[in-house]
């Protein structure tokens, strides 16, 4: 599976992935400005499609999480999916992160 964190109408890569069977989701509007609510807006969102994606019996089991830059949004919803599920220390999940990058 697939969660785009991009800008809207940068890269929406949707009918690549489906066309292969691959489930995918783009978080519409997700910007990476200051001062934008990016949790507020998109957390839900995020966390309830990489749950489905990663616990249904047809599932993978994996999501491949990435936006333009692939350095502020999409890291920041991997760490965010991990603190709320496995309720691990950030400091564990960052360098566990860091050491898989």
């Amino acid at each position: 599976a697939v969660l785009n964190c991009a800008p809207a109408g940068s890269h929406d890569c949707r009918s690549k992935y489906t066309a292969r069977g691959i489930n995918y989701f783009a978080l519409d509007g997700c910007e990476d400005v200051p001062g934008y609510d990016l949790f507020g807006l998109h957390l839900d969102d995020a966390v309830a499609f990489i749950r489905a994606e990663t616990s249904g019996v047809k599932s993978s089991g994996r999501v491949l999480v990435h936006c333009y830059a692939g350095s502020n949004r999409s890291a920041t919803f991997a760490i965010a999916y991990l603190l709320l599920t496995t309720h691990e220390p950030l400091e564990r999940l960052l360098a566990r992160c860091f050491s898989l990058r």
